[in-house]
C-alpha cells in the first residue's frame, strides 16, 4: 500500500506538468482558429483545467482512504510489539533481553 501510495502522489504531482508538458494553450488557440471562434479554444482550455482539477480531487481522496488504511494496520502491528514489550514477564523474550541487557553486556567485555 505504502508503495501505491507513493506512485499516486508521483502521478498526482506529473499533473502540474502536464498543462505545459502537453502544449494546451497551443491546441486551444489551434481549436479556436479550426472553428473560426475564441470561445471554442476558452472552453477547450477550461475542459482540460477542469479534467485535472477533477482528477487532483479524485486522487486526494483515494490517497486519504490509502493512509487511512495503512495507518490502520501499522497500528494493529505497532500495538501489538508494545503488548510484547510491555507485558509483565518480558524476560521470556529474546528479542526484549537483548535489548534490555545488550549494554550491560558491552561495558564488561
Amino acid at each position: 500500500l505504502c508503495i501505491t501510495l507513493n506512485n499516486i502522489q508521483h502521478v498526482s504531482s506529473y499533473l502540474d506538468s502536464l498543462k505545459h508538458d502537453l502544449e494546451w494553450a497551443k491546441t486551444a488557440a489551434a481549436m479556436s482558429e479550426l472553428h473560426d471562434s475564441d470561445e471554442i479554444g476558452e472552453k477547450c482550455l477550461n475542459t482540460l483545467y477542469r479534467l485535472i482539477d477533477n482528477c487532483k480531487e479524485e486522487i486526494a481522496m483515494k490517497s486519504e482512504l490509502l493512509v487511512q488504511e495503512v495507518v490502520g494496520r501499522m497500528s494493529r502491528d505497532i500495538r501489538r510489539k508494545m503488548d510484547l514489550l510491555t507485558r509483565k514477564d518480558w524476560k521470556k523474550s529474546s528479542v526484549c533481553n537483548f535489548f534490555f541487557f545488550y549494554g550491560c553486556r558491552c561495558n564488561t567485555v
